[in-house]
């Protein structure tokens, strides 16, 4: 963010009122990624509540950002849609195919 900005929701707000549609329908792909990269690395490095945990944390992050900017309606609607998406489908666990050898 700017210099100055910090600290000041008002400053903050006009900042963000002036994204460009083109930046805001760049950041929803970026956020679908991250949440699915997030969640499926806790579930491997950790276990199903690592992954419900980071899943809850990003969506959460995701609807009080949201929450407290002036963002449009529509960039709302799809970050709110496709991040808890994303990280459901990050947290499924795969059955990976049986091999010759573990018959």
């Amino acid at each position: 963010s700017p210099e100055g900005i910090e600290g000041n929701h008002e400053l903050m707000c006009r900042h963000v009122e002036s994204y460009p549609a083109w930046v805001l329908a760049v950041v929803i792909p970026m956020w679908t990624a991250i949440a699915f990269a997030s969640v499926w690395v806790a579930r491997r490095v950790g276990d199903g509540i690592s992954a419900i945990v980071a899943g809850a944390l990003l969506t959460f992050a995701v609807a009080f950002n949201q929450a407290i900017l002036p963002y449009p309606l529509w960039f709302k609607v799809g970050c709110l849609m496709v991040a808890p998406l994303a990280a459901v489908a990050g947290g499924i666990r795969r059955r990976r195919p049986k091999t010759d050898t573990e018959n």
